[in-house]
């Protein structure tokens, strides 16, 4: 049985999702909504809270799809708008 090889960026991603999903199902909110809430000052910021948004930013920059720009060749490649959002309730 072959076993399966897990770069450090996917073993990176599998800690972040973990983490996430405990903080969602901790404060019953979606990562996105307490990104939203934080940021309207609906919700306090607590060092949790932060640690929280830190990595759901880090996952969410490494999980976005990234498609290349059209026009000159060499050009960089934008994020795209579609949203990758972690979350337990979707």
């Amino acid at each position: 049985m072959a076993i399966p090889f897990l770069s450090p960026d996917d073993k990176m991603l599998e800690i972040l999702e973990n983490g996430i999903r405990e903080y969602e199902e901790r404060y019953e909110m979606p990562s996105r909504d307490m990104l939203k809430a934080l940021s309207d000052g609906s919700e306090r910021e607590t060092a949790e809270k932060l640690r929280w948004m830190f990595d759901y930013r880090v996952w969410k920059y490494r999980t976005e799809e990234r498609t290349p720009t059209t026009g000159t060749p060499g050009t960089p490649t934008n994020t795209s708008t579609s949203d990758a959002s972690l979350s337990i309730s979707s």
